[in-house]
C-alpha cells in the first residue's frame, strides 16, 4: 500500500514538472522573438508624434540607428540629409523616388553603407553627395529604384564589397555613373537608364566578374570603362550583354591588360549591325584605330528595358 501511494505520488510531482516547464505554444514562442519591425521617418515629425524617438523620427538616421537587423526604416517624402549606415541589415525604404530626397555635400557621401550586408536602399533621389551611394565592404546588398543624380564623383560607387545588386535605377547627369573598385567582386548591374555622366557611365578599375546587362546606357564620354594595370589592379571576367548603347563618344573602352578578360555579346549599338560589331579602344601612333574587342552577335533592335 506504501508503495503505491509512493509511486502516485512521484508520479504527480513528474507531471506537475512537466506542466511547469512546458512552453506556452510554438506559435507564442515565434511571436515573441520576431525582430522584425517597421520605423518611421517624416520631416514633419516631432515630439507631439505618438512613438516620436521610439518608431518615429524626424531624421533619416536616426531612424537607421535605432534599427536592427531584418528592420525595415520607412521614410516619407521630404528632404533629408547624409545617411551613414554601419554594419547592419536594413531596408531604407523611400515613400517615392522624385519626392524623398537625401541630399550630401561637397564633404560626405549622401548615402554610405559601410560593411554591411543584405542592405536595401529602395526609392529615394539620391543628389549632391561625393558618391550619391557608397558601398564599401560587406556584400548582398541592394540598390534598386532610385534616381542618382548630380554627384561629384559617382552616382553609385562599388569598393571592395561583394555580390550587390544594382537595378531600375535611373543614374544620370553625375561625374561618373557607377565605379567599381578596389578589389570588388560579382557585382551585378541591370535594367538601369544611364545617362549624361560627365566621364563615363561604368567604370571598372579593379573589379572582378561583373555583369552587366539589359541596361541603358547614352549620353555619356565612354559607355563603359575597364582597366587594369598589373600589379596594382586587376578588372577579369566583365561580361556586357542585352545591353543599349546610344550616342556615346566611346560606347566601351577596355584597357590594353582588360581586353582578353572582357566577354561581350547581344548587345545593341544605337543602330542595326548584321556583321559583327568591332570595340575600337586604341589608335597605333594616335592615328590607326586598332580593335580591342568584339561583340560577335550584335542585335538588330534595341531591347526594351
Amino acid at each position: 500500500m506504501n508503495k503505491t501511494i509512493f509511486s502516485m505520488i512521484t508520479i504527480g510531482l513528474l507531471l506537475l514538472s512537466c506542466l511547469i516547464v512546458m512552453p506556452a505554444s510554438s506559435e507564442d514562442t515565434i511571436n515573441t522573438t520576431s525582430t522584425e519591425n517597421t520605423l518611421y521617418v517624416d520631416d514633419d515629425f516631432n515630439e507631439s508624434t505618438p512613438g516620436w524617438n521610439v518608431t518615429h523620427f524626424n531624421k533619416i538616421q536616426d531612424g537607421v540607428d535605432h534599427a536592427n537587423n531584418n528592420d525595415t526604416v520607412f521614410v516619407y517624402s521630404g528632404n533629408y540629409k547624409t545617411v551613414f549606415i554601419h554594419s547592419k541589415s536594413i531596408n531604407l525604404l523611400g515613400e517615392n523616388k522624385d519626392s524623398t530626397i537625401i541630399k550630401g555635400n561637397s564633404g560626405s557621401n549622401a548615402v554610405s553603407l559601410l560593411s554591411c550586408s543584405n542592405t536595401q536602399v529602395s526609392s529615394f533621389q539620391i543628389e549632391k553627395g561625393v558618391d550619391g551611394v557608397c558601398i564599401k565592404g560587406g556584400t548582398s546588398n541592394i540598390i534598386s529604384d532610385n534616381k542618382l543624380i548630380q554627384n561629384d564623383l559617382s552616382g553609385l560607387g562599388i569598393r571592395s564589397s561583394n555580390w550587390n545588386t544594382v537595378c531600375n535605377n535611373y543614374i544620370v547627369d553625375n561625374y561618373n555613373g557607377i565605379t567599381i573598385s578596389d578589389g570588388a567582386k560579382n557585382n551585378s548591374i541591370f535594367s538601369n537608364t544611364i545617362s549624361n555622366n560627365r566621364k563615363g557611365g561604368i567604370g571598372i578599375a579593379g573589379g572582378d566578374d561583373s555583369n552587366i546587362f539589359q541596361n541603358t546606357i547614352q549620353n555619356n564620354k565612354n559607355g563603359i570603362s575597364i582597366s587594369q594595370w598589373p600589379p596594382l589592379y586587376h578588372s577579369l571576367r566583365t561580361n556586357i550583354y542585352h545591353n543599349n548603347f546610344f550616342d556615346n563618344q566611346k560606347n566601351i573602352y577596355c584597357g590594353y591588360f582588360s581586353i582578353s578578360y572582357t566577354y561581350i555579346d547581344n548587345n545593341y549599338w544605337g543602330r542595326p549591325y548584321f556583321l559583327p560589331y568591332i570595340i575600337y579602344s586604341f589608335k597605333l601612333f594616335g592615328v590607326i584605330p586598332l580593335p580591342s574587342n568584339i561583340d560577335w552577335h550584335p542585335a538588330k533592335e534595341p531591347y526594351n528595358i
